[in-house]
């Protein structure tokens, strides 16, 4: 899957966001889960009509897994698999999950475990999968990509919105690539910083 140099956003509460009704030249845009999880009110329009309706886009929409934690500990592969289904994006993230790295380290590795075990439930969609690099160290990290090589990921997002305001984002980017590259050599890959608007 090929990304675009620099992929928006939208509000799907604001479609001041949705800046092709204003005749902006979008091709693609990631739609965030969790507003449509918080909004039962449109999570049901476009349940029922599809992102690409709902919006008016004709476009790739990218479905963004990354949520707060409290979300996160409320789905089962079950409820993604219905909301996939009915929402019908283009492509979608793996479950997101939250590692940190102030707490017990097994904590850290059951969510870790917990995320590869959702990108080897997720191989059961037809949709496009985007692959997670998560983990509260490198150690962590390296194992999360290795894993989702080996069931023939090739696309992959890290969230990187906390580690590039904690200014930490140098120090796990240049790892994570060299990761990439060695484990994907023959096929290449696609790698995208997901939650960073500015220059780095």
């Amino acid at each position: 899957m090929k990304f675009s140099k620099f992929i928006p956003e939208i509000d799907v509460t604001d479609q001041r966001s949705w800046v092709w009704r204003d005749g902006f030249q979008v091709s693609e845009v990631f739609m965030p889960l969790w507003q449509l999880l918080t909004n039962g009110n449109i999570l049901v329009q476009a349940s029922s009509k599809g992102l690409h309706d709902y919006l008016d886009f004709d476009g790739r929409i990218l479905l963004s897994t990354v949520m707060p934690d409290e979300l996160i500990d409320r789905l089962e592969t079950k409820n993604y698999f219905r909301l996939i289904n009915d929402l019908k994006p283009d492509a979608t993230m793996i479950p997101d999950n939250y590692t940190y790295t102030d707490v017990p380290l097994y904590q850290s590795w059951s969510q870790t475990i917990r995320l590869v075990s959702f990108a080897n439930d997720f191989l059961k969609l037809d949709t496009p999968l985007i692959g997670l690099v998560k983990g509260a160290n490198l150690r962590q990290m390296d194992w999360t990509i290795r894993k989702q090589v080996e069931m023939n990921y090739a696309s992959f997002a890290i969230p990187a919105r906390e580690l590039f305001e904690e200014e930490r984002l140098d120090e796990f980017l240049p790892y994570i690539l060299s990761t990439l590259k060695r484990n994907l050599s023959k096929n290449g890959f696609e790698f995208l910083l997901y939650g960073v608007d500015a220059r780095l």
